[in-house]
């Protein structure tokens, strides 16, 4: 029986070679802590002069966008509304709205709820 030398590194049965980068960041190099995600906006639609075209709704790829009627009278005026927890912020709606009413915001900005009250209408 032949004897493996001291410097000769056995192999395990199964394990995998280190990989090509793995001596260059060392052994015991630990990961760089992930920073947290940036909340993603929400499309916030201003009802004070959104005129009800549904030009948003046909083009939001979630359907997320509802159409209401007016406050005023109903059968004539409406608005569109979006419901934020179907909204994936991907801001199509307020590119391609013909009033640029459609503002995209962080839901966790300062001062949002201001902004809100102020767009709304009922």
């Amino acid at each position: 029986m032949a004897e493996q030398s001291e410097h000769t590194p056995e192999k395990a049965e199964g394990s995998a070679p280190p990989s090509p980068g793995a001596a260059a960041h060392g052994a015991g190099a630990k990961a760089a802590p992930k920073k947290p995600r940036k909340p993603r906006p929400k499309a916030l639609i201003d009802e004070n002069g959104c005129t009800g075209c549904e030009a948003c709704i046909v083009v939001c790829p979630v359907d997320c966008i509802t159409r209401l009627p007016g406050p005023v009278t109903p059968s004539v005026d409406a608005i569109c509304r979006v419901d934020w927890d179907r909204c994936t912020g991907c801001t199509i709606c307020a590119r391609d709205c013909p009033w640029e009413t459609i503002e995209m915001v962080i839901p966790d900005e300062p001062n949002i709820e201001d902004k809100i009250r102020r767009y709304k209408v009922y």
